[in-house]
């Protein structure tokens, strides 16, 4: 009997150790996606802010001002109205397509709109450097 009963317990600490086993292979899978999913997200946001940076080197370029809105649906336009000297612009989302296109999406706006900002903040401090040392005696 007293082999009956160690064969038991030999049977119960290889049936635990297989379920410590694999409950430590089920945490580094969840670990390894968590931390796959966090590289995502940290890529998605440097790839927005470098997309948002290029526009709005692009748009000052081209003497545009503009801000955007995020808008469900629609699609990238003109929203007929102006918030001081910028125009402010639809940049639509869709819902649909998953919540990582509109985190994608809030990223963008917010990014693009503060360095729209910044870089208009600049020109309007360097025209006012300009205008303070004009050579005809308007300093």
């Amino acid at each position: 009997m007293e082999s009956e009963g160690e064969y038991m317990i030999a049977k119960k600490n290889i049936v635990l150790t297989i379920l410590l086993m694999s409950n430590l292979v089920f945490l580094w899978i969840l670990l390894r996606a968590t931390s796959e999913s966090r590289k995502y997200k940290e890529e998605m946001v440097n790839m927005t802010q470098y997309a948002a940076a290029l526009e709005v080197l692009d748009d000052i370029d081209s003497g545009v001002l503009r801000l955007y809105e995020l808008r469900q649906n629609g699609k990238r336009e003109y929203a007929n109205r102006n918030e001081g000297p910028f125009e402010i612009w639809v940049m639509p989302y869709y819902p649909i397509i998953g919540k990582a296109h509109i985190e994608e999406q809030k990223a963008f706006v917010e990014i693009y709109n503060s360095k729209m900002k910044t870089m208009h903040e600049k020109m309007q401090r360097k025209a006012e450097k300009n205008e303070s040392h004009q050579p005809n005696g308007k300093n």
